[in-house]
């Protein structure tokens, strides 16, 4: 089956959709984006990847896209503008179907155990040690920024 993911969906119910058709049998499933939905594709299949043993073959492409806009006015021209634009297609699979599936440029093979069930965000413990520290006030010339650093691209999470 096919799942087109749009920049307007919610990524829980692709999540929830895919995980529902690899429950009722399905071995496969291919997830297709355009422009800037891409993003919000790959970081589906990363996380249903996370959630069970899956092969993924990546492919990616351009299309044309030629706008023709009508005149609302006698007497005025017809406008068409060409544009291409970004897809991708995700194919994700319980198992392989070919033995050389595996020679596929875009191919990557199921996670680890590891992997699978890594904590994205730190134990709890570890939170906890670092929010008995009092939070130290933002260096001069910090550029108006208020409150403690929050350390790079992880989550942050405060305590009452």
């Amino acid at each position: 089956p096919e799942v087109r993911i749009t920049q307007q969906g919610k990524p829980r119910n692709y999540i929830s959709y895919a995980m529902n058709l690899f429950e009722s049998g399905q071995g496969s499933i291919v997830l297709k984006a355009m422009g800037r939905a891409i993003n919000k594709a790959v970081t589906i299949a990363e996380i249903l990847k996370r959630k069970m043993p899956l092969h993924q073959w990546n492919n990616v492409s351009s299309v044309e896209m030629i706008d023709v806009y009508e005149p609302l006015e006698e007497g005025l021209d017809v406008v068409t503008s060409r544009r291409y634009v970004s897809c991708m297609q995700i194919t994700l699979s319980l198992t392989l179907t070919q033995a050389d599936d595996t020679n596929h440029p875009g191919y990557q093979p199921p996670l680890s155990e590891d992997e699978m069930h890594q904590q994205m965000i730190p134990p709890m413990s570890s939170l906890q040690h670092q929010h008995q520290q009092p939070p130290q006030p933002p260096p001069s010339g910090a550029g108006g920024l208020e409150g403690p650093p929050t350390g790079g691209a992880g989550a942050l999470i405060t305590t009452p």
